[in-house]
């Protein structure tokens, strides 16, 4: 949520806000985060080699955003209710959230209080070991490689495990190698193509809190003279439930004067125990427009091969296996939609190696600004002897079918994975290539 939205407590210090349900005839404290950001839009992150913990006043304001679960959403309460249970309230903040086509409702509450406020949630959703490079929820386990630099080692954004948990009725297995990233990018002379060996992947700087960690990285593309490459944001964001990336690009001028086309591939490489016994062949990709899929066996097909593109706003991908089932959802923005060709790329091949990527390439280079979104989400007991297809869209129900959130009678909006996009224009120069 924005905190333009919070009007009634503007201005309170951070410290004196708790977040509230109401379930099962008493107020619970539920886990929240508030990340802070500047008057011109740049996102407040303390940690990390390139953290600005100076930038935060430590106040709510209008850019300021809260974050908390809609699994813990609770009953509806009178606002009076809270000046009789708890000691020095100052203002309540009623929030509603609702998924009308399924008749689903839920209300938190937003308190602010005057002074010693109630001790947080004890609960810390998502745990994050920066030194081990380790992200670490109720329901998966992602580690990510660490790059030397002069003086230390810092976490990079390519993972290199991920394991779902029993919680959601996977086994403890590596399912994926490592993150796999490609960029290829035609000039007027010559092309260059680069993947995730080539780009300076370490996270810049981080936000640990305890239903979200936020981290962001950039990278620049190379290019033939050294100018006119587009700049790359990636803000990662961990919740409980799954991992995402936002994605932005941005280009100095237009580039068409020296980018003829541009294409960006990013998916995951399976480990190579997939394909082996007692394994073997027990695994399938489905996806938004191909719901039968291929099995994967080690064993490529032509037709397989020829699998393709898209014309969605939104595409989501599956592995599945009796182990555990990764679902990859990317969203685009309208003009990539309108632009660009995407779709997935994907090897099943035991001699090379077993991956899928989701692509997008694109000629015009209007805007100058873009962005789309990626993210992997495990989805519960999806893969047995039928497939749980309600489990499937429960995990897609959050780009497919947005929530609808009221703050008390004054704010109405849906709720968008795009919950910060960077203007880079500004905010790149805080940040080194």
């Amino acid at each position: 949520m924005k905190g333009e939205s919070l009007s009634k407590i503007l201005g309170t210090s951070l410290g004196n806000i708790r977040v509230f349900s109401y379930r099962q005839g008493k107020l619970r404290s539920i886990p929240f985060d508030i990340i802070e950001s500047t008057d011109d839009n740049r996102i407040v992150l303390p940690e990390g080699p390139e953290g600005n913990p100076n930038d935060g006043d430590k106040l709510l304001s209008k850019n300021d955003k809260v974050f908390f679960m809609a699994v813990d959403t609770g009953a509806k309460v009178v606002s009076s209710y809270f000046s009789s249970e708890l000691q020095n309230v100052k203002e309540v903040v009623e929030v509603n959230l609702s998924h009308p086509e399924e008749n689903e409702i839920g209300w938190i509450y937003i308190v602010s209080f005057e002074k010693m406020p109630p001790v947080l949630s004890p609960f810390d959703y998502v745990v994050w070991n920066k030194n081990e490079a380790i992200v670490y929820t109720p329901y998966f386990f992602l580690q990510f490689k660490l790059n030397k630099t002069k003086k230390t080692y810092e976490p990079s954004f390519i993972s290199l495990t991920h394991v779902g948990s029993p919680s959601i009725g996977a086994l403890p297995l590596d399912i994926n190698k490592k993150l796999k990233l490609n960029a290829y990018t035609k000039y007027v002379i010559g092309s260059i193509s680069e993947s995730d060996e080539d780009f300076d992947t370490s996270l810049r700087a981080f936000y640990d809190g305890n239903v979200i960690m936020y981290a962001r990285a950039t990278w620049k593309m190379k290019s033939p003279l050294g100018i006119g490459s587009p700049v790359v944001f990636l803000d990662l964001i961990f919740d409980p439930f799954s991992a995402k990336a936002i994605n932005s690009f941005f280009t100095p001028f237009d580039p068409s004067l020296l980018v003829k086309y541009n294409e960006i591939s990013a998916g995951f490489q399976s480990n190579e125990r997939l394909l082996r016994d007692p394994l073997k062949g027990k695994g399938r990709l489905i996806t938004s427009t191909d719901k039968k899929g291929f099995i994967i066996d080690g064993e490529m097909s032509e037709n397989e091969r020829a699998w393709g593109q898209s014309d969605s706003r939104v595409d989501w991908q599956a592995t599945l296996f009796s182990f555990g089932s990764l679902v990859m959802t990317t969203v685009y923005d309208d003009y990539l939609t309108k632009v660009g060709k995407h779709g997935l790329k994907w090897s099943d091949n035991k001699t090379a190696e077993c991956f899928y990527q989701d692509y997008i390439n694109f000629d015009k280079f209007d805007n100058r600004q873009e962005y789309l979104y990626k993210q992997w989400t495990g989805v519960p007991h999806f893969s047995s002897k039928e497939l749980n297809w309600d489990n499937l869209n429960l995990v897609l129900k959050s780009t497919e079918k947005p929530l609808h959130i009221k703050v008390g009678d004054e704010y109405e909006f849906i709720s968008s994975p795009f919950f910060h996009v960077p203007d880079i224009k500004s905010v790149k120069k805080y940040y080194r290539y």
